[in-house]
């Protein structure tokens, strides 16, 4: 677990990266526009609207993560625990991921419509969801532009149900398993091709603490990253 000194570092970095780059990028873009509109053909004033609109996107989820953390941290986040199906909240955690959840083949093994557990679906649905995004982010490199491959499946171990998600793609850096669950911590080998992703593994954290999910992580013998959510 890093220390005070070391998480404020890491912070400032996160603000840095989150937060002034695409600020910088829209501010770029939209200046330009301002400046030169009647010069530019309509195709590149569209690039820099769409890149605007792509960095807004971008800036909001990330202050939309800090202000989730916050609130479940400071314990303003209430449950409602009921019986819900298994795969309904995989169903709200798919259309939670939006966009993203089309640049992954995702499959549904050993999921069945009958299966039972007691949580709150809103929460359990985000939880999983931050999963599914961070396996389809961290699996991206070294597709060959193709779809990535999702697993998830549902199982059992000690009469505790367990859910799993599983990449197949470059797994988690040995150094980086005692911290990716930390806040403003990255994956390593992604720190320059991933924006956003300091923050919403440490979200997943703590929902599973208030539906008493544990959550771990592994690498799988033939290659990617496992995700268990174990239901105690």
């Amino acid at each position: 677990m890093p220390d005070n000194n070391d998480l404020t570092r890491r912070m400032f970095s996160s603000f840095s990266h989150d937060l002034k780059t695409p600020l910088a990028s829209i501010i770029g873009s939209l200046e330009v526009l301002s400046m030169m509109h009647t010069k530019l053909s309509e195709e590149k004033r569209n690039i820099l609207i769409e890149t605007s609109l792509k960095e807004s996107h971008r800036l909001d989820r990330y202050v939309s993560n800090i202000l989730e953390l916050s609130k479940l941290e400071l314990g303003l986040v209430n449950k409602r625990v009921e019986q819900i199906h298994i795969k309904e909240a995989i169903e709200e955690a798919l259309l939670l991921a939006g966009r993203l959840r089309h640049k992954a083949s995702i499959n549904l093994l050993n999921i069945e419509n009958d299966t039972i557990i007691n949580s709150d679906l809103k929460l359990l649905a985000r939880m999983i969801d931050i999963i599914i995004e961070n396996a389809i982010i961290h699996s991206a490199e070294g597709s060959d532009g193709e779809n990535v491959k999702i697993d998830i499946w549902f199982e059992t171990k000690n009469e505790k149900p367990i859910l799993v998600v599983r990449d197949y793609g470059v797994g988690i850096p040995l150094e980086s398993f005692g911290e990716i669950f930390e806040k403003y911590s990255r994956i390593k080998q992604a720190d320059k091709k991933n924006s956003g992703t300091g923050l919403g593994l440490s979200i997943a954290r703590e929902i599973g603490k208030l539906l008493d999910v544990e959550i771990s992580a592994s690498n799988h013998p033939k290659g990617g990253a496992i995700f268990e959510m174990l239901f105690k």
